[in-house]
């Protein structure tokens, strides 16, 4: 009479070929070394997946056209302000200057923020 296994995981069938391996190293020793390299490469080939599968859950996944989109969206809204505050004063008659200040490490300093 023959059986029959069902594994769920894949994972579930390398570790019984493992057994198997072990089993046959008991049986056969003539063939110790080959059933030897094969547990080694199932080992290898379940830390490999181990690994990549840790290092999977590991990533930080970023929504670049979210904020790509976000931030269009906003430099629009300042262009659009700026644009208004242009027309309105051109239309006032006033007359707009502008000035760029460095800091000591040459960096454009910001008029706007609060010290």
């Amino acid at each position: 009479m023959s059986k029959y296994y069902f594994f769920n995981r894949y994972e579930d069938v390398e570790e019984e070929r493992i057994k198997i391996c072990r089993l046959l190293t008991e049986i056969d020793s003539d063939n110790q070394e080959i059933y030897n390299d094969e547990i080694k490469e199932i080992t290898r080939t379940m830390q490999i997946r181990e690994y990549t599968a840790a290092f999977e859950r590991s990533k930080i996944y970023v929504d670049i056209d979210g904020i790509k989109k976000q931030s269009s969206k906003k430099i629009e809204e300042n262009f659009n302000r700026i644009v208004e505050y242009f027309n309105s004063a051109r239309n006032k008659g006033e007359i707009i200057y502008f000035t760029i200040e460095e800091n000591e490490s040459n960096e454009l300093k910001n008029p706007y923020k609060s010290m």
